[in-house]
């Protein structure tokens, strides 16, 4: 196993070598190296990929996803599961924690596209990034190597930006936004026990799928978590409802966004927001709307909402996270929760995950 002093060197090594490649211009100040440094460190390993906003329309999953990032020192590759390669090969990071927001730039040699190419010269991808423990936030212009994004919190947050804003010497406007959170250590749901649920694969990697037809189903295991993570296919509230114990009972779905104070999208036939009740506590997303097509009179659902979901157990708090933002956090008994998840009929599941003890990173 690496020392700690062994490891240190070798993350030191890999953001130092970043900040001397040529394409990154002038190195960092000497007193940002050691935050280069903390930074990298903190983003190694496997990242799940939990909200993927577009212009502020959340893409989650769409007939995609879910995907995965992976940091191995000064690296990145993006996949999405099921997918024959990678859609970012080992790109090479520049971390600049100096600024506000904290800059990353992704750059491949290989990249061919005119859009990201000055004659022989490359250009990186753009934007910026936020890491919060298990949470990791990067933002990223997807359009030309001579633009940035720099919203964290909504893709499409930071008015003006598309009408030629300059920033650094970039071109800013919103674009892809990026939440992720740590996967290692989670067990996979084909652990559990489906009762009236049809299990499916889906996709090229095969990852299971359930779906409750004609009557409720569950999901259930005999291990506890403390974290649970999984995603849903549902447009109406209480579609899924997970046992917290103790006679508690958390239901989630989605509402339209005439029942969401303050939303002021009318299209209610194209959007739907993240909700969560638990007893006479009741809470609505309200930052990203979810967009999906719904097409003919009989309002046939054409492409699916999908929402994520990371419940987090600790210190007899529970927050329920979706989609990109905590929707609700309440308190709940401090003994862990055994797994089991309810779906009405109609109600699709996928990506079920569960950690028993919280990892130490």
């Amino acid at each position: 196993m690496t020392s700690s002093s062994t490891t240190r060197r070798r993350f030191l090594r890999a953001s130092g070598a970043c900040l001397a490649l040529p394409w990154l211009g002038a190195p960092a100040f000497a007193e940002d190296k050691d935050k280069v440094a903390a930074d990298l460190k903190a983003m190694q390993g496997r990242w799940i990929l939990l909200s993927w906003q577009d212009d502020g329309y959340d893409a989650t999953l769409g007939g995609k996803g879910p995907a995965e990032i992976t940091i191995t020192d000064n690296l990145f590759r993006y996949q999405v599961f099921g997918s024959a390669g990678f859609m970012h090969n080992d790109d090479q990071i520049k971390l600049d924690p100096g600024k506000e927001p904290k800059r990353i730039h992704l750059l491949n040699p290989k990249r061919n596209h005119p859009l990201f190419r000055d004659g022989d010269t490359p250009l990186p991808l753009n934007g910026a990034y936020r890491i919060d423990g298990d949470e990791l936030r990067i933002t990223l212009n997807m359009k030309s190597g001579k633009d940035i994004s720099l919203a964290l919190d909504n893709s499409r947050a930071r008015p003006g930006v598309k009408q030629g804003t300059m920033i650094d010497g970039y071109r800013e406007e919103s674009d892809k936004l990026y939440v992720l959170m740590r996967e290692e250590g989670f067990t996979a749901g084909d652990k559990a026990t489906a009762r009236n649920l049809t299990v499916g694969p889906i996709g090229q990697g095969k990852r299971p799928l359930w779906t409750a037809e004609k009557e409720e189903g569950s999901l259930s295991a005999d291990a506890k978590w403390q974290r649970l993570r999984f995603w849903f296919m549902a447009v109406e509230p209480g579609a899924v409802k997970v046992d917290l114990g103790d006679g508690k009972v958390l239901e989630l779905g989605a509402v339209t966004p005439d029942k969401v104070k303050g939303a002021t999208q009318g299209r209610a036939d194209l959007f739907r927001y993240p909700t969560a009740s638990l007893g006479d506590q009741t809470a609505h997303g309200n930052d990203v709307p979810y967009r999906g097509k719904i097409e003919g009179p009989e309002k046939k659902v054409t492409e699916p909402f999908w929402f994520s979901v990371d419940l987090r157990r600790k210190d007899g708090e529970l927050r329920v996270w979706m989609t990109g933002q905590t929707v609700m956090t309440t308190k709940v008994g401090s003994a862990p929760s055994p797994v089991k998840i309810t779906a009405k009929p109609g109600t699709v599941l996928r990506e079920v995950r569960w950690l028993e003890q919280e990892t130490a990173k």
